[in-house]
C-alpha cells in the first residue's frame, strides 16, 4: 500500500499532531507499506533547526515545503502562512507517486481540500483523520466571528469536503456525532494514542531532581498545550486555594497563550512553589510525566466535540491519576470515570477541583490505585501497540476499496 500522509508537523517537531504523524507513518512503514509525508518546513516549537526539504525518517519519505511555521504570530500573519502552505501540497503533488490512500491530517485546518484536490489528480482513497473541527472550533473560542459571512463560507466548505472525503477518523464519539450532524456518512472512532514508557523509580527520577522537590513533595504537573481550547482561570483558582499545602508544587511544560496568562496572573499575585519550563524533546517524555503524583487537563465547555485532548494517553502510560476541569461529557472525562483513574470538576467548579487536588495530595495510597488503574486502562486501550495496528487496518481496507473500484473501471 502507497500511502501519502499530510500534516503541516512531523518529526522532529514536538507538537502532539507531529508526534502523532510520525507514530502512525512509523507503523505503517514498519507493517510493510511506503509511507510518503508532505509537511511544512517550520516548527511549531521555538527553534533555530534548519530542516532538509528532503529526508528519510525510520523508513518514511519526507518532503518540506518552505513554508513558514504559522506557530506564531497574528491571526493574518497565521491564515496567510497557511493558506501558503495550502497551495504548495497542491503543487506538490504534481510530483508525487500515485497514492492508494491519501491521509489528511488536520493541521492545517480544512486539509481535506488539499487531500481531494490530489485524489483528483492523482488518484486514491482520502481519508482525513480530524483531531479538531474547524472552522467550528474557531468560531465556538471566538478566533473567527460567528456567522460572519466568512464563518458562514467556511463552514460550507467544510461540511462539503468532509461529505467527499472516502473516510472520516475522529478521535472521540462526541466529535463523531457532530460529524454525523453535517452529513458525513462514513465515519471510524479511534482514541489519541501513545508509546508505551520505561518508568524509572519515582525517587530516582531526573526531573524531580532537576526541580529540586523532597521525597514527601507531591507534584501537580500540566504537560502540554495550553491554548485557547484548555482555560487557565480554574488552574489559577487551584493554585490560590490550595496555597496552604506546604509539600504541594506545581509543574507547567508547554506553551500557548493561556500558560502566558496563567504565567502573568502567578507572578501578579507572588505565588511560589511553581516552576514554567518549555516543551521538553519526546526522549525525556517519560522522566518528565513520571516526576508528577497528579496530572492535570483542562478543556473549555466550548470545544465539546469539537476537540479531543490528547495528552491524557501519555499520562496512562505512565500510571498517574488525573484530575480533569471540563465537561463531564468529554472523552477525558468519560475515560478517566470509566477506569476510576482520575477525578472530574466542572469548568466552573473551582471548589470541586480544589477538593479533588486535596484528596489526592493527601492520600498517597488513593494515588497509586488510581495510578494503575490508569496504566491498565491505557494497556487495553489506549497504547500505540493497540490502537495503531486497529488505525492501520482502517487504511488498508480503505486501500483496498479503492484497488477494487479500479478493478471494476478497467
Amino acid at each position: 500500500m502507497q500511502v501519502l500522509i499530510l500534516n503541516r508537523f512531523f518529526w522532529p517537531d514536538e507538537s502532539a499532531t507531529a508526534m502523532l504523524t510520525t507514530d502512525l507513518a512509523a507503523h505503517l512503514v514498519e507493517a510493510g507499506h511506503q509511507v510518503e509525508v508532505v509537511c511544512g518546513r517550520g516548527l511549531y516549537t521555538p527553534g533555530e533547526q534548519a530542516l532538509p526539504s528532503r529526508e528519510e525518517h525510520r523508513g518514511v519519505l519526507v518532503r518540506r515545503l518552505g513554508t513558514p511555521s504559522a506557530g506564531r504570530g497574528s491571526l493574518r500573519q497565521r491564515a496567510r502562512a497557511l493558506a501558503d502552505l495550502h497551495l504548495r501540497l497542491r503543487l506538490a503533488a504534481l510530483r508525487l507517486r500515485r497514492p492508494d490512500v491519501i491521509l489528511a491530517m488536520t493541521d492545517p485546518p480544512l486539509l481535506a481540500s488539499a487531500a481531494l484536490w490530489i485524489r483528483r489528480l492523482r488518484g486514491g482513497r482520502v481519508v482525513h483523520l480530524v483531531a479538531d473541527l474547524y472552522p467550528d472550533l474557531a468560531e465556538a473560542l471566538g478566533t473567527i466571528r460567528p456567522r460572519s459571512a466568512s464563518a458562514n463560507a467556511l463552514r460550507w466548505c467544510a461540511r462539503r469536503w468532509l461529505r467527499r472525503c472516502d473516510l472520516v477518523v475522529t478521535l472521540g464519539e462526541r466529535m463523531a456525532e457532530r460529524l454525523r450532524s453535517k452529513g458525513v456518512p462514513r465515519i471510524e472512532v479511534v482514541p489519541p494514542w501513545a508509546p508505551s514508557m520505561d518508568v524509572g523509580a519515582r525517587d530516582d527520577n531526573p526531573v524531580r531532581s532537576q526541580l529540586g522537590l523532597g521525597a514527601d513533595d507531591v507534584l501537580v504537573m500540566y504537560a502540554g498545550n495550553m491554548g485557547l481550547c484548555h482555560p487557565w482561570q480554574p488552574v489559577a483558582e487551584a493554585i490560590r486555594g490550595l496555597a496552604s499545602e506546604h509539600r504541594l508544587r506545581w509543574a507547567f511544560f508547554g506553551g500557548g497563550a493561556h500558560r502566558l496568562q496563567l504565567e502573568a496572573e502567578v507572578d501578579r499575585l507572588g505565588l511560589h512553589g511553581m516552576a514554567f519550563l518549555p516543551y521538553q524533546p519526546r526522549e525525556r517524555l517519560p522522566d518528565l510525566l513520571s516526576a508528577a503524583d497528579i496530572h492535570l487537563v483542562t478543556q473549555d465547555r466550548r470545544s465539546l466535540g469539537l476537540c479531543v485532548p490528547s495528552k491524557l494517553a501519555a499520562i496512562l502510560a505512565v500510571g498517574r491519576p488525573t484530575v480533569f476541569a471540563g465537561p463531564a461529557q468529554a472523552e477525558v472525562a468519560q475515560t478517566l470515570l470509566d477506569h476510576d483513574c482520575g477525578r472530574v470538576a466542572d469548568e466552573d467548579d473551582p471548589g470541586r477541583l480544589k477538593e479533588h487536588l486535596r484528596d489526592l495530595i493527601r492520600d498517597p495510597g488513593l494515588r497509586r490505585a488510581m495510578g494503575e488503574r490508569a496504566l491498565r486502562a491505557f494497556r487495553r486501550e489506549y497504547s500505540a501497540e493497540v490502537v495503531l495496528p486497529r488505525l492501520g487496518a482502517i487504511l488498508e481496507s480503505a486501500a483496498g476499496d479503492a484497488s477494487g473500484e479500479q478493478r471494476r473501471r478497467q
